[in-house]
């Protein structure tokens, strides 16, 4: 039966056409709203995590908004304010490293030029007419104020290379006593000089985990010391 014969159908047909086309409109711009809604906040949301960033890369204080909501968007800011955090924590670690760095070696230069003011002044009076007793003193202040400065520099530049961070420390089971004898082992020739005997006390099997060579050269620079202010024939225990 066509439609044109349904006399209830045929007259409401062109209301019912009206009307169907009103809800697809309605159903249409509730949709395209909604979809605006969520667009306008979603860029919202993008622009406050923007400025975020921004400020945080200019030293700035921002308060992001709703960043421990639910959803991915949450999560998202949750894990920028983390990063930021971590970011803003390793830069000013850097900073102190730098300062300690700039601060170490300002010491270091300013200890240099108590060694090379000697060495100048014990220069210039080597060359006037002097006994030779007090010549071979100056020698040996020489001498000592040269092993002194060179002390200095490598101190300088291996402290340059552990925060430059160019050094790799090893970890491995280190022995006392043979971390003692292998210190010893460059000093022995002032130590027979000067006529000092060595006494090493203690469990000759302590052990500590470390880096071998490292702890050497920080050993050898304290027994270096006691050697050099140790009188002729003492005792080092």
């Amino acid at each position: 039966i066509g439609l044109n014969l349904e006399p209830i159908i045929g007259q409401s047909k062109t209301n019912l056409l009206k009307l169907n086309m009103l809800l697809v409109l309605l159903v249409l711009s509730m949709t395209l709203a909604i979809i605006i809604l969520y667009l306008k906040n979603m860029y919202r949301e993008i622009e406050d995590m923007t400025n975020y960033v921004y400020n945080s890369s200019e030293g700035k204080h921002y308060n992001m908004k709703k960043y421990n909501q639910e959803g991915q968007l949450g999560f998202l800011k949750t894990e920028l304010v983390k990063m930021t955090s971590i970011l803003k924590e390793n830069v000013d670690l850097l900073k102190k490293e730098k300062v300690f760095l700039n601060n170490s070696i300002s010491d270091i230069s300013h200890q240099l030029k108590t060694p090379m003011t000697s060495l100048i002044i014990l220069n210039d009076i080597m060359y006037d007419d002097i006994p030779q007793d007090i010549k071979i003193d100056f020698l040996d202040k020489i001498k000592s104020q040269l092993n002194r400065m060179d002390w200095l520099i490598k101190s300088m530049l291996k402290l340059s290379k552990v925060e430059a961070k160019v050094i790799d420390f090893k970890k491995e089971e280190i022995n006392i006593k043979e971390l003692i004898h292998k210190s010893i082992e460059p000093v022995k020739i002032p130590m027979e000089i000067k006529n000092i005997s060595l006494i090493i006390n203690g469990d000759n099997q302590s052990k500590f985990y470390g880096d071998m060579n490292w702890c050497v050269e920080a050993m050898l620079n304290i027994i270096k010391n006691c050697v050099e202010h140790t009188p002729e024939e003492g005792t080092l225990e």
